[in-house]
């Protein structure tokens, strides 16, 4: 009997024999791992790219193991199901290429911190894998044992009925799932010397050109889990041959979460974050505002009337692209009021906020008024001394959230995001704030990428109006359809293969490059290359034999030989196409 059976099975309630056997040697941790290599910071982010240390670890006998099993129990602190759990785990880390998504479900979300920790070799798809495999199990299975192996496996065989049918949190003990991102699962620590020379570890890529007033090795962000989202399949590439991919380019910003604490503060009222591409999750497919949803919708319905089979495939924009969504203003806001900032500091970011504000409605008066002359009406007054609230008051967060994303909002977060403002006293790191933002699968994740969420949408229905706080228009997904993931992200070389390559030919020519010489190619996207995805709705890949191919390799690359490698690969493909033009 295996372990599904005697969960779900015929409701035999004892161990078997086979379950209780001690005489099977366990291999030990490296092995049962698959520990390749380890991770090795440089620079802001992380990469896995050196030797393997040695690890001596004495073999466990199955009655040892099954001791440890149970010991990492979910609803305790690690893995429960026994030992043919974590047999399961076994068996899969066996295969030629590992479910790693299937993994963390087995072992479940208390357990993912430690099984993480002895993975770290396996490269950035299993870590995000394992990860997102343990949330799912989390929050379909309310972290019962027997139902994290069962949904598990559920997971592998793509039952999503079976996922859906299983107990809720509501069934089981009150776990109050929470998940802590930290920082030092990103970046390297800081120089400890304190000399003058730039720490490279002290800046990333969400403050613009500004040093983070805390090393981003030490962020941490404590939020609760919702649960209310579906669970996306885990797919390979040769699951979407056939199919034309058109993208969805989006903000990085989490959903279905409460942000409750960063650092040492505690918000005095949780965010809810509920956008980003876990939008994917809740059975619709995507939502935006009405004026980018309508040329985008004209494309996908004349590419559908030609029988094209169409998948939208999200595209990460950069790390701060969430200036611009509701939530993550409100998340700054709150942060200002909830901590303890000098009143000094309160009115000198309440004076820049005032300017941004004068600013914006002095243009929009003079719009009004160019529009009133060629009517013969009199100019309209500029309106002075408006009453505003004070960024650290209690009434800020809803003014804030309420305003233009594109004229106060981001202007507003930029400005307090400059190194004058950022040395005040007090003053919020708006660099901190977007990363507890972001979805932590997304926070290193390649711009313009593809792979971390597909969907489907519903044509036939066509746009519809939106339930949601900052859209008013969405796709639903396809009947039958839910979201799907590769459980990684596809450089745009590869997933905008069509788009790409010739657009960074034509900068390689233009700045001078051939073959042969040492000047590094550019491999990623730069404004004028994301505006393609973001302002032509035509933007599109077909997934055919080719694609699957590459980005067959460029994951397997990943999972076996580390991240470097895959690069080179992408790297590689670049210079060839390079070659033949």
């Amino acid at each position: 009997m295996d372990l599904y059976d005697y969960m779900f099975g015929d409701g035999e309630d004892t161990q078997t024999d086979d379950m209780l056997q001690e005489d099977e040697p366990f291999q030990g941790l490296d092995s049962f791992f698959g520990l390749d290599t380890p991770s090795v910071k440089v620079g802001g982010f992380s990469t896995k790219n050196a030797p393997a240390p040695e690890i001596d670890l004495t073999p466990m006998t199955a009655k040892e193991l099954g001791s440890l099993a149970l010991d990492f129990t979910p609803i305790i602190g690690d893995i429960k199901g026994g030992y043919e759990t974590v047999q399961m785990i076994q068996e899969e880390l066996d295969r030629e290429n590992p479910n790693y998504y299937l993994i963390g479900a087995l072992g479940g979300l208390g357990a993912v911190g430690t099984i993480v920790g002895l993975v770290p070799a396996v490269g950035d798809v299993a870590q995000k894998a394992i990860m997102s495999g343990a949330r799912m199990a989390a929050e379909k299975s309310g972290q019962l044992a027997g139902e994290i192996t069962g949904t598990a496996r559920a997971v592998r065989d793509g039952d999503l009925d079976f996922i859906r049918g299983r107990g809720t949190v509501e069934d089981t003990q009150d776990l109050s799932a929470s998940r802590v991102i930290k920082g030092s699962d990103y970046f390297n620590a800081p120089r400890g010397d304190g000399g003058r020379a730039k720490d490279d570890a002290l800046f990333t890529p969400f403050s613009l050109n500004a040093k983070q007033k805390e090393a981003p090795y030490n962020w941490r962000v404590e939020s609760e889990e919702l649960g209310n989202l579906n669970s996306s399949k885990l797919i390979t590439p040769s699951d979407n041959e056939g199919f034309m991919t058109y993208f969805v380019a989006g903000d990085r910003t989490a959903g279905d979460i409460n942000v409750k604490k960063l650092g040492d503060l505690t918000l005095k009222r949780p965010v809810m974050m509920n956008a980003g591409p876990e939008y994917m999750d809740t059975g619709e497919v995507w939502a935006s505002h009405k004026g980018v949803m309508n040329p985008k919708d004209k494309v996908l319905q004349e590419a559908n009337n030609k029988k094209e089979d169409i998948k939208l495939a999200y595209a990460p924009m950069g790390e701060r692209s969430g200036d611009f969504s509701k939530h993550q203003g409100e998340l700054f806001s709150e942060y200002m009021y909830s901590a303890d900032i000098s009143p000094e500091t309160i009115r000198a970011i309440d004076d820049e906020f005032a300017k941004i504000v004068e600013n914006f409605s002095s243009k929009k008066l003079a719009k009004v008024n160019k529009a009133r002359a060629k009517k013969d009406l009199p100019p309209l007054p500029n309106a002075q001394n408006l009453p505003l609230p004070s960024v650290g008051s209690e009434a800020f967060r809803d003014w804030f959230s309420t305003q233009s994303a594109e004229q106060i909002r981001k202007p507003f977060m930029q400005r307090v995001d400059n190194a004058d403002i950022k040395a005040l006293e007090g003053a919020p790191d708006v660099g901190y704030i977007r990363f507890a933002s972001t979805n932590p699968d997304l926070i290193d994740a390649e711009s313009f990428s593809t792979g971390y969420r597909f969907g489907t949408p519903d044509l036939q229905k066509g746009l519809m109006e939106a339930d949601h706080p900052s859209y008013d228009t969405k796709y639903t997904a396809a009947q039958g359809t839910g979201s799907e993931t590769y459980g990684t992200d596809i450089p745009w070389i590869i997933g905008a293969r069509d788009t790409a390559l010739p657009r960074l030919k034509d900068a390689a020519l233009k700045d001078g490059y051939r073959i042969g010489s040492n000047t590094p190619l550019r491999t990623y996207t730069l404004p004028s290359d994301q505006r393609v995805f973001t302002m032509n709705p035509n933007t599109k890949q077909p997934m055919d034999s080719l694609y699957v191919q590459q980005a067959s390799k460029f994951i397997e690359l990943q999972n076996e030989v580390g991240q470097k490698q895959a690069n080179d690969y992408v790297e590689g493909l670049l210079m060839d196409y390079l070659k033949d033009q």
